[in-house]
């Protein structure tokens, strides 16, 4: 994965340790770009998968009209991590499973998840039965029209359909 342009090849040494995975969120930014007008999109927005808020800066970078980032972790020593980092985000504890207990029905119009909704859908793995009340969670929470940005495979089924 290469960096955006504009972005310098390495890191300097010893200045940013994340380099690499920022360029891969850069990249994942640009290639949504080419469907969504991000510059515009004003939101509101969920990020789930936060960690310690690493992408918020990322996010804000290349959505810089959007008004409300909510991020989110289930592991709520992330979340402390990340709100004393001052970010500008909206930080909760959350869980993917469930999304409908904490915000309402439509109340988001971009769901981006990093790799949590699509890491269940290994197949055959612990936490496969858990993908589709996921992805319900997801669709629960978009408003019509919205977009769900998973950053992770998901391998499509051709034979399934439901």
């Amino acid at each position: 994965c290469l960096p955006p342009p504009g972005m310098p090849a390495q890191p300097d040494p010893g200045v940013n340790h994340h380099f690499y995975l920022d360029a891969f969120y850069h990249r994942i930014m640009a290639l949504a770009a080419t469907a969504i007008d991000l510059k515009m999109f004003t939101g509101p927005c969920i990020f789930t998968g936060c960690g310690f808020g690493g992408m918020v800066p990322i996010l804000r970078q290349h959505m810089p009209a959007l008004d409300r980032l909510v991020a989110g972790d289930i592991v709520p020593l992330f979340i402390d991590t990340a709100m004393e980092r001052k970010l500008n985000a909206e930080f909760c504890v959350l869980d993917v499973l469930a999304l409908d207990r904490q915000f309402e029905a439509g109340s988001f119009r971009m769901l981006l998840d990093d790799a949590i909704v699509s890491h269940m859908r290994n197949h055959g793995g612990p936490e496969s039965h858990l993908f589709k009340p996921a992805v319900r969670q997801v669709h629960k929470l978009l408003a019509p029209g919205g977009y769900f940005l998973p950053n992770g495979s998901i391998a499509v089924d051709r034979n399934q359909t439901s």
